[in-house]
């Protein structure tokens, strides 16, 4: 069902898709040409925020054309068209990743800049944790109410974030000097792990959600 269910959602979002890869590109093209964030931090960025807007376009397109209703109609586990989300949303985040880490290895090359993916596995535990707590809440409730609380919780894991950087009690120097390799194993495996408990409670959601 993989190929059947990324065609179908393909042609759902093709149209946003193409403009959201376009702005996409363009955007970290500019950011890695004009300013001194190399390496995990852009390709982090973009495969972040294409992961985000993926889920809403996807979520968008699905609530209007009845999108849900007409995929448990047909002879396909509930647990099977959860799986294949989750396939669709990890599979377009890293394929952005990829893409944007190529082009920026590109662009390091001509500049003469180093590009190092030193922190790239913290940022995937990191993504892993806000996509797997997003998913379920877009499969809970309806589009509107889901981009209400996604972006509630996004504005304060940024909030977050800044305070942390603003407070003495953390110094980002200091984390720099002791960091190791094994920061990026435990990221992937945190990131992971966020993904597979996503998918069991996502799992859950939608085959006690009376359509």
């Amino acid at each position: 069902m993989e190929f059947i269910f990324i065609k179908r959602t393909y042609i759902l979002i093709r149209k946003i898709l193409w403009v959201m890869i376009a702005v996409f590109f363009l955007c970290f093209l500019l950011l890695a040409m004009f300013s001194n964030l190399v390496g995990a931090a852009i390709s982090a960025m973009g495969s972040f925020f294409f992961g985000y807007f993926l889920i809403h376009a996807i979520f968008e397109k699905e609530e209007k054309n009845n999108g849900f209703q007409l995929l448990i109609a047909m002879p396909y586990e509930r647990r099977t068209i959860i799986k294949n989300f989750y396939s669709i949303v990890i599979g377009g985040a890293i394929i952005a990743w990829g893409m944007i880490s190529l082009l920026g290895l590109l662009i390091a090359s001509i500049q003469k800049i180093n590009w190092s993916f030193v922190g790239g596995g913290i940022v995937f535990g990191i993504e892993g944790i806000f996509f797997g707590i997003l998913l379920p809440i877009c499969f809970k409730y309806h589009y509107q109410k889901a981009v209400l609380c996604s972006q509630v919780f996004l504005f304060s894991f940024a909030m977050i974030f800044v305070l942390l950087s603003k407070s003495s009690w953390i110094s980002w120097e200091r984390i720099a000097s002791i960091y190791s390799g094994w920061y990026d194993v435990a990221g992937i495996f945190i990131g992971i792990l966020a993904f597979f408990l996503s998918y069991l409670v996502s799992k859950a959601i939608f085959e006690a959600r009376d359509f």
